[in-house]
């Protein structure tokens, strides 16, 4: 059926039908070629496109088989370790995930990253199961050139572990100012361990700056312990900065409305209003 089609055009066919979903013709197209006398380079795009299919379609012991095939035959191929790297991480085998892609690394350099965020992977896995000294070996031998946040998050965990407060918060810290995307995981991590108190929280705003995360606890703190005039400073600092969050908006206005603001109550609805409807506006106009 396909004797006069190159194998080239046959492995983009069958890779164009994976990413359709047809995981099935894509596996007709692709065991057909295992009976054609094939080169080299045409062996390894068969073996590893067997294997990503099979992985899509849910055999992961037939990709793992056909990746291990291509180790066999290819030993000196990059891609083969690190796609079993890659199937044996996602299946939760952790340790060894880290050995195929140490080995693929020492192939080729561009598959460094994946190896320094399975090994943080596998040392949080190690935390978690009080395996401390194994977690704190794989940190130590890191070779980290660009700050992460994932490795600020399994250290500070660690530290936390062993009881090392202080340092699993300064930790904590250093994550959160790398990334300030991150801090609503981190806030979630120190609570794990220890209360996150009034003190923190301003050391928190200091250190950060009013980041969403830690403006939200803070506000709801100063609410809990009777100061609404520091909860209402914080929620106008929330409100001018993050005009469009909800939550914020409704805890603002009830504070208002808590210390008998109420006609400034009316005023900001119909400011958040008037807001809306020249965002929509603008909307609008770039679509």
């Amino acid at each position: 059926m396909f004797d006069d089609i190159p194998v080239g055009a046959l492995v983009a066919l069958a890779t164009f039908l994976r990413e359709k979903g047809e995981y099935q013709r894509s596996l007709k197209i692709l065991e057909t070629l295992k009976k054609k006398p094939l080169s080299g380079e045409e062996k390894k795009l068969l073996y590893l496109n067997l294997a990503l299919v099979y992985k899509k379609a849910g055999f992961l012991d037939r990709a793992e088989d056909s990746l291990l095939k291509g180790i066999r035959e290819f030993p000196a191929e990059g891609i083969f370790y690190y796609e079993l790297g890659l199937l044996y991480r996602d299946a939760g085998k952790l340790e060894e995930a880290v050995e195929f892609f140490e080995k693929a690394s020492q192939l080729k350099r561009e598959y460094k990253e994946e190896l320094i965020y399975t090994k943080l992977y596998l040392a949080d896995t190690y935390a978690e199961m009080g395996r401390t000294d194994k977690a704190l070996r794989i940190l130590r031998k890191l070779d980290i050139t660009v700050p992460i946040p994932l490795f600020y998050f399994v250290l500070s965990k660690l530290y936390y572990f062993i009881g090392e407060n202080n340092k699993g918060f300064e930790k904590a810290l250093q994550g959160m100012k790398l990334s300030k995307e991150h801090v609503s995981v981190f806030l979630e991590l120190i609570e794990r361990f220890e209360p996150l108190t009034l003190e923190k929280l301003e050391f928190l705003k200091k250190e950060l700056g009013l980041v969403l995360p830690v403006g939200k606890l803070l506000y709801k703190k100063y609410i809990e312990t009777g100061n609404g005039e520091s909860a209402l400073k914080i929620l106008e600092e929330l409100v001018e900065k993050y005009p469009y969050e909800p939550e914020v908006m409704e805890d603002y206005l009830r504070v208002l409305w808590d210390s008998g603001r109420r006609k400034l109550v009316a005023e900001k609805i119909g400011e958040f209003l008037e807001r809306l409807k020249k965002a929509k506006k603008k909307y609008r106009c770039c679509l």
